[in-house]
């Protein structure tokens, strides 16, 4: 609680804190009156599952476990009889606490001045903002893995752990949305490159994996419609668009367990997956796409260049003064990508927005030193 009050206290007497929530609430606005709060795709499973577990107190399927926050507060709408726009409202709040994170974590990479730039940046990255208005369950696990990278990054550079909050966000993270699960792993590499020494590091890492992969299992296994071999046998790079509706010629099973199915095509279909997980991988990183218009794709293309060029420089950087946490960035960009895409890629790039704004970060601060260097020199 003193953490919370001092960063409290700090944003109460930083002006540039200040300018940077009018601009954030300023694209929310705009956002809003463009856009309005979506309940329809995706959003109505989530709204049908809130007012299921209001009603009834439970949901139709277990793997809706994975997408508690959203669903929850779906269902304490329905109970307090408030308008939906109550979780827009949240989605927005966190939204800003998370940016308000970011801001924190730059300014202590660099200068505030600098911080400030960055997160103007993000404030008005429509990738990422434009979620706050759907009743998806995208919008406050964006926000909640940014706030969680910045607790991971303080603690990386302080060598100290609160392990109460240290257990909770995994399972928070897990229960936000099944691709939390790809977070678990990283955190704990991170952990383990700060307390070294401690050997019960590497085995609880162990048990974490172990963890994820029985969650993943109940998951895949929770019921609905979810087929893990389908988007491989029709290959799908973007989800539910397939290029092959013939069906590839592949040696797979059925054997009622769906990722007992899903490593069984993989080890006996090496070259097609390694084929599709390259395309799918491409994908998640190049965020123009076909169906985009002409300004639309350059607009993506000028988020995209500055943040994939200065990255090289950026983790280099971070490898010199924070290693743990550059360990973790790494790891993160290993792992959470080649895990989300094992089933297909998203039509709007929102499967990559969780991890956009660390790449964000860490191209900033290459950008930061470049910019230092320069000026030392001359």
């Amino acid at each position: 609680m003193g953490v919370i009050k001092q960063h409290i206290k700090d944003f109460t007497t930083d002006r540039r804190a200040w300018l940077l929530m009018v601009v954030f609430f300023g694209v929310q606005a705009v956002l809003f009156y463009q856009t309005g709060m979506v309940t329809t795709l995706e959003a109505e499973k989530y709204i049908r599952e809130g007012t299921e577990l209001a009603a009834n107190g439970n949901l139709t399927e277990t793997r809706f476990v994975f997408y508690l926050p959203v669903i929850l507060l779906v269902s304490i709408c329905r109970l307090l009889h408030l308008s939906l726009y109550f979780v827009i409202i949240i989605q927005v709040l966190f939204s800003a606490i998370s940016l308000y994170c970011f801001y924190r974590v730059a300014a202590h990479l660099s200068t505030k001045t600098w911080a400030l730039g960055v997160a103007l940046l993000l404030a008005v990255c429509i990738p990422v903002q434009q979620w706050n208005m759907y009743v998806y369950s995208d919008s406050l696990f964006i926000s909640l893995s940014v706030i969680f990278f910045s607790v991971l990054y303080f603690s990386s550079i302080n060598k100290t752990c609160n392990w109460k909050v240290l257990l909770i966000i995994p399972v928070v993270w897990c229960f936000a949305r099944p691709a939390g699960l790809l977070f678990v792993l990283p955190m704990f590499v991170l952990l383990f490159t700060i307390k070294r020494k401690q050997k019960w590091i590497l085995f609880t890492a162990l048990g974490a994996l172990l963890l994820m992969i029985i969650a993943a299992s109940a998951y895949f296994n929770g019921g609905g419609d979810l087929d893990t071999l389908k988007p491989y046998i029709e290959e799908h790079i973007i989800c539910f668009v397939p290029q092959n509706t013939a069906g590839a010629n592949l040696n797979i099973v059925h054997t009622g367990n769906q990722l007992n199915d899903l490593f069984y095509y993989i080890l006996h279909n090496p070259g097609h997956f390694i084929s599709l997980l390259a395309q799918k991988l491409v994908s998640f990183f190049n965020l123009t796409r076909p169906w985009y218009s002409l300004s639309h794709n350059i607009a993506m293309v000028l988020l995209m260049l500055p943040v994939y060029l200065f990255f090289i420089p950026g983790i280099i950087r971070l490898f010199r003064t924070h290693r743990s946490f550059a360990w973790f960035v790494i790891s993160v960009l290993i792992i959470y990508p080649v895990g989300v895409v094992l089933q297909c890629d998203d039509w709007h790039n929102r499967f990559t927005m969780p991890v956009f704004p660390l790449m964000m970060l860490t191209a900033f601060y290459g950008l930061y030193h470049l910019v230092h260097n320069i000026r030392s020199k001359k």
